[in-house]
């Protein structure tokens, strides 16, 4: 009969620099024993729970091939946006074969996927891609529209275009590097129509409407509590 042993039920992410996406898979190793010479082939299926003995709010089924006794294998647990770490208790149960195994509590999740259920924290996968944005001041017959494309490499460009009367009174152009830290306070490095600038500004993302606030501060870059809007082409690299 196989039988698994829950090594240490260790969970981890790996470590990805300030540039990289935020993952959304969590590493889970465990170690399976079957007792035969010859390796074999296992499914293995983890559930999340409310509780204990509760039915199942989350599961993912892992196929492994040649399986060698007393092996141990690395699941990554993709958990999406499907669950809000953020609230309850959850459980963690694994199922070897079709047969339970056992079911751990869940004492800490890595906060980068904790960060995607929270209300406002923008995340830096998140951030990834071209926003837009428009001020208008009719009374002034004014009106500002704001550029900016994240990409994967951490570097940004930015652009600044106002214009009076529909005439353009003034343009900015700039470009630099940028970090994202667990609160989402974005930093940013670089050149404001040659002027060199590095800030850090707070930021509030609304994920339902894929908006975005920069807070107010001293920045050529995003101004007085800039707002922008996610564009559909996400694909900055």
């Amino acid at each position: 009969m196989k039988k698994i042993l829950l090594s240490l039920a260790i969970m981890m992410m790996a470590f990805v620099s300030a540039y990289a996406q935020v993952p959304t898979v969590m590493m889970y190793q465990v170690q399976i024993k079957h007792g035969k010479a010859a390796a074999q082939n296992v499914t293995v299926e983890m559930q999340l729970r409310n509780s204990q003995n509760g039915p199942s709010v989350w599961s993912q089924t892992f196929e492994l091939k040649d399986v060698k006794n007393s092996s141990v294998q690395n699941l990554g647990l993709d958990f999406g946006d499907k669950i809000n770490f953020s609230t309850g208790e959850y459980w963690l149960a694994t199922i070897v074969d079709g047969k339970e195994m056992g079911c751990a509590k869940l004492t800490s999740v890595p906060y980068a996927i904790v960060a995607k259920t929270l209300e406002g924290v923008l995340t830096s996968d998140e951030l990834v891609g071209k926003w837009s944005g428009k001020a208008e001041y009719k009374d002034e017959y004014e009106t500002i529209y704001y550029n900016y494309e994240f990409k994967n490499d951490g570097t940004f460009t930015y652009t600044y275009r106002r214009y009076f009367k529909q005439e353009l009174e003034k343009s900015s152009d700039g470009s630099g590097t940028w970090k994202l830290n667990g609160a989402g306070s974005l930093y940013v490095n670089g050149v404001v129509d040659g002027d060199e600038e590095e800030n850090v500004v707070s930021t509030y993302y609304d994920r339902e409407k894929k908006r975005l606030t920069f807070g107010a501060g001293d920045s050529a870059f995003f101004g007085d509590q800039t707002t922008v809007t996610k564009q559909n082409d996400t694909t900055a690299k």
